[in-house]
């Protein structure tokens, strides 16, 4: 590691590793940033995998997940594994905050075209072209799904 004389820090091999919690990279300095920012610190980054469930039975296939920040982008390519009858889909892998956001599909074969996520749990419910009430998954209905949402 090398600090120069103009503060720069270069790091030629591993990795820059945030010791403390609550800390991170600090972008309060940086031109350009909007007065009704509540927080310049990117203090979190993660991704993974997600285990999509209807009820207590988990979905046929995995979703993926990152985190930036409070930000969490999912994907999945969900089937519902068994007798149907589901309005929503729980195990989202971070509750969510307090604002509503909506998730889309992309493809399906079970007339699923998106939905919203509920504000502070961890399930979507899924909707039929944006209308305001629920839609059934079915035994066996299929969709790849992508979606944004905030986090505690």
């Amino acid at each position: 590691m090398r600090v120069t004389s103009a503060g720069n820090v270069t790091v030629n091999s591993g990795n820059l590793v945030i010791g403390t919690a609550g800390k991170g990279i600090d972008f309060s300095n940086a031109s350009g940033s909007h007065s009704g920012s509540s927080s310049a610190l990117l203090d979190d980054y993660e991704e993974g995998t997600w285990s999509p469930t209807f009820g207590s039975t988990i979905a046929s296939n995995q979703g993926r997940y990152v985190k930036i920040g409070d930000l969490v982008f999912i994907q999945g390519d969900i089937i519902n594994g068994d007798s149907g009858g589901h309005q929503s889909i729980g195990g989202l892998p971070f509750t969510t905050g307090n604002m509503h956001s909506a998730w889309h599909a992309g493809w399906t074969d079970g007339g699923i075209t998106g939905g919203y996520f509920n504000t502070n749990t961890t399930s979507i419910n899924s909707t039929n072209h944006g209308a305001s009430t629920a839609k059934t998954w079915a035994a066996g209905d299929r969709a790849l799904i992508s979606g944004t949402y905030t986090s505690f």
